[in-house]
């Protein structure tokens, strides 16, 4: 079972709730996790295994059941009960009883008896269920060429519902059985990106424009903006406007998104009807950095309204205690800081465990380079550089890694506060590089060919032989050996002392990755359908049931390998081989599996 995640799926709707003053839910890979911040433990809860991926969460008001709607041939909306010991699957609402691909958006009303799912294109239909008896009440086509951003029910009465998207904003009523469209505002140039009900008949929204538009006894009123930019001739026409992206109520007004990086809070005023800027709170910048800044994706929180918590279209999560804010706000501008930790926020591209440390190293083409405790389950080390680190290894005492870049690999130590360059070595991009047992070598990998380092010497030994990208190499157990395989089907193993080859064994395979067996020195490769053991020049087989693999790992022991899939879980295989095809399989990541 998995024990901890490092990462959220940024592209699910709604990806951050409150389950209590200290817990939250968000998705990563196809699961859902439950997080406490304090005690920092995790709990999974798991969707469905034969979906394709998380579309989207709504959590009930009474914060007990979570909807997950997921995404395959046919959409589907899961409903798990919190309260149960393991959280389990109450309802499944299933999209193929309706023609349904897709429920982009979901929300349930304040007794959370009923639940509405929003349709994706090309239908854009709305469905509202009595979810626990899987009783579809209405449904209504909500948009004819655009896209939905939202709906809600009111909090106080579930008869009516407010739908956002493009260039509209629409209200809709369920009376004498049938549901109507009871008023519509054209927004001209503008979307209505997220909206949040105050009263029982006030819904402010905020646009692309960056405009808070606010709907009272179903007329509409304009609010302060939250923020606009100014290019340097400081022209108006040429005003940069701030998406508001995210809103969020709380007792004392409404918080929401003022553009990239700033949250902007609103209280309610004394004198008149309306709304009032307060507060600013940003995400700080490293002026070093040359990530952009990040969007606001999903805003929270806590039922005690004591804490603010957001998502980022980078994949971050940020928060921020409420108590404090008039204390910051007299002396400097409030900052967010990091929920969890700071997270990879695109393509991990290569992973590296050290063998005498619990450390993992992983680099991303977010240009930076972690370094995770994998026992206490915390973020050590992280580093940001001009260029995308391509592939990472990591030293086996855990001081120094080695990271390769387009122009060159470089020798790092970990020190207390960064990653210091001790050594850089000439090679153009470089996409696998692997440190020997003793560290006092590596192997790294550029296209066709394979290259050896001294670290102390810094001699270079060139194998050449493979015709096609090098997609793996392995160091034997005694480090005067290697084997390697690639694109063209070959597999080698590499005398170092002679410099040249031992066994060249020719397969009609697409080779993925390879592992090695301590015990045996057989080596195990897999290409798309299958795993083969290759001993004394012969192959044993396993088939896949078609699904692709990706990656391939053995135990110390190699009585288990371990294969990732193109579907993201990875497959448990006993060795010796069976005659039958069996495996265990266990859900993970919503997308192929680059390392194991």
């Amino acid at each position: 079972q998995p024990c901890h995640v490092f990462g959220i799926c940024k592209e699910v709707k709604n990806n951050l709730f409150f389950l209590d003053e200290r817990t939250v839910i968000f998705p990563s890979g196809k699961h859902c996790i439950r997080y406490h911040m304090d005690q920092r433990w995790t709990e999974f809860i798991t969707a469905s295994k034969k979906k394709k991926g998380i579309q989207a969460l709504a959590l009930s008001p009474n914060r007990r059941y979570l909807a997950v709607s997921e995404s395959d041939i046919w959409g589907s909306i899961a409903i798990f009960d919190l309260k149960d010991k393991n959280c389990s699957m109450t309802q499944v609402l299933e999209g193929r009883d309706f023609d349904v691909q897709e429920f982009i958006c979901m929300s349930f009303n304040v007794k959370s008896n009923y639940l509405l799912g929003q349709a994706g294109e090309p239908t854009w239909t709305l469905f509202c269920w009595e979810w626990s008896k899987k009783e579809l009440l209405y449904s209504i086509k909500t948009m004819e060429n655009g896209l939905i951003s939202q709906v809600s029910f009111n909090p106080q009465d579930h008869r009516e519902i407010c739908v956002t998207g493009t260039e509209a904003f629409k209200l809709f009523e369920f009376k004498d059985n049938s549901i109507t469209m009871t008023k519509s505002f054209k927004l001209e140039n503008e979307d209505a990106l997220c909206h949040t009900w105050m009263s029982r008949d006030c819904v402010i929204a905020g646009t692309e424009a960056g405009n808070l538009l606010m709907f009272k006894s179903k007329q509409p009123h304009r609010l302060e903006r939250p923020c606009e930019r100014k290019t340097e001739t400081d022209d108006s026409s040429l005003s940069l406007t701030e998406e508001v992206t995210a809103i969020q109520r709380y007792s004392k007004g409404f918080a929401c998104s003022a553009g990239p990086g700033l949250v902007c809070l609103y209280n309610k005023s004394d004198q008149n009807d309306t709304y009032i800027k307060t507060v600013e709170i940003i995400i700080s910048v490293d002026p070093n950095s040359y990530q952009p800044l990040q969007k606001i994706a999903t805003m929270c929180i806590s039922p005690a309204d004591d804490m603010l918590a957001i998502t980022t279209d980078r994949g971050q999560l940020f928060h921020i205690s409420t108590e404090i804010l008039p204390m910051l706000c007299e002396s400097t501008k409030p900052q967010f800081e990091y929920l969890y930790h700071a997270l990879h926020s695109d393509n991990i591209t290569g992973l590296s465990i050290c063998t005498m440390k619990p450390l993992i190293a992983t680099c991303s083409s977010d240009c930076t380079i972690h370094i995770w405790n994998y026992k206490t389950s915390i973020l050590v080390q992280r580093e940001e550089f001009d260029d995308k680190p391509l592939c990472v290894s990591i030293h086996p005492n855990g001081q120094s890694i080695l990271v390769g870049f387009s122009t060159e690999i470089c020798l790092m130590n970990l020190l207390c506060d960064n990653m210091r360059i001790v050594q850089s070595f000439k090679m153009y991009n470089c996409t696998e590089c692997v440190f020997n047992h003793d560290g006092n070598m590596f192997v790294a990998i550029s296209k066709n060919m394979i290259h050896v380092y001294n670290i102390r010497t810094r001699k270079k030994q060139d194998l050449s032989g493979h015709t096609n990208q090098v997609q793996s190499v392995k160091w034997c157990s005694d480090d005067h050996h290697l084997v390697s395989c690639g694109l063209d089907g070959v597999v080698y193993l590499w005398n170092l002392l002679t410099g040249n080859y031992e066994i060249r064994k020719e397969t009609n395979l697409i080779i993925a990755d390879m592992t090695l067996s301590t015990v045996t020195g057989n080596v195990f490769v897999v290409d798309r359908f299958s795993v083969k053991e290759i001993c004394d020049g012969k192959a044993n087989e396993q088939a896949s049931d078609g699904v692709t693999y990706t990656a391939i790992s053995m135990t110390h022991l190699g009585e288990t390998i371990y294969i990732g899939t193109a579907t993201g879980t990875v497959r448990v295989i006993k060795h010796p081989f069976e005659k039958d095809k069996t495996w265990e399989e266990h859900q993970g990541h919503s997308g192929p599996i680059t390392k194991v």
